[in-house]
C-alpha cells in the first residue's frame, strides 16, 4: 500500500472511532458528485471542469461538503483549520482509474 493511501486510511478510521460515543456510530452523509455549484475551497475552481482527483469534506452542521481540487489540499484542511470540525472526508480512489477521470 502506498504510504499516501496507508495515511488517508489511517485518518478515515480515526475520525470514524472519533464519531463514536456509547458505541453508536452517527449517521455520515454520503458522497456527492459535483454539480454547479461545486466550487474548490482554495482555488476557486469549479469542479466540474476538474478532470482529476478531487476531495471533500463535510463539516459538522453544515450539508454541503467543502469541495477541493486534489487529496492533498483536502488534507491540508484539516492540518490548516483546526477549529473545523470535521464529520467526514472523501477523497477518488484513483487505482483503477487512467489518473484523469476519477470514478465516484
Amino acid at each position: 500500500m502506498k504510504r499516501t493511501a496507508w495515511a488517508g486510511a489511517v485518518l478515515m478510521v480515526l475520525l470514524i472511532l472519533g464519531g463514536c460515543k456509547d458505541g453508536k456510530r452517527a449517521a455520515l452523509p454520503a458522497p456527492q458528485e459535483p454539480s454547479s455549484q461545486a466550487i474548490g475551497y482554495y482555488c476557486k475552481m469549479a469542479m466540474t471542469e476538474h478532470d482529476g482527483p478531487k476531495g471533500q469534506i463535510f463539516v459538522a452542521g453544515q450539508a454541503q461538503p467543502l469541495w477541493f481540487s486534489s487529496v492533498r489540499d483536502t488534507l491540508v484542511y484539516t492540518r490548516m483549520e483546526s477549529q473545523a470540525n470535521v464529520a467526514v472526508i472523501y477523497v477518488n480512489d484513483m487505482d483503477n482509474t487512467d489518473g484523469r477521470h476519477p470514478k465516484a
